[in-house]
């Protein structure tokens, strides 16, 4: 299988399974402001909202989280499907909304299964 073909069918299965067993959520994306290091957050500027986003259903953070901190109770991991997204979520900016709740993405690896990026996986926060 060539790397292309290998993109193409992991990117498709990315989304069918999304579709299948996802959920919807919105996310949201901090633009502009400064980064303020004695809060740990990105303060100011404005937002941008991408809702109908289609997600997987959270599970229970058990690794260390990409961003090297120490894993909290209420951590979980996220999967996106990099192609059915026009976004790219990134540390401290990106929130996502669901369960009533705004939870904080603290890491994001990106998986290339050949050209281009099939998933996102996101570890996310509760407040």
């Amino acid at each position: 299988m060539t790397a292309a073909e290998n993109t193409t069918e992991f990117r498709a299965l990315a989304t069918e399974m999304l579709l299948e067993f996802g959920v919807s959520v919105t996310f949201t994306m901090r633009t502009g402001g400064a980064y303020d290091p004695a809060q740990g957050l990105v303060v100011g500027g404005g937002t941008t909202t991408y809702p109908d986003t289609l997600m997987s259903p959270p599970v229970p953070a058990s690794r260390q989280l990409f961003s090297k901190e120490i894993v909290e109770a209420s951590d979980a991991m996220v999967i996106l499907s990099a192609p059915d997204i026009t976004f790219t979520p990134k540390n401290s900016i990106t929130f996502v909304g669901f369960d009533g709740e705004e939870w904080s993405v603290l890491g994001v690896e990106t998986y290339y299964p050949g050209l281009l990026p099939a998933i996102h996986i996101l570890a996310i926060r509760r407040p």
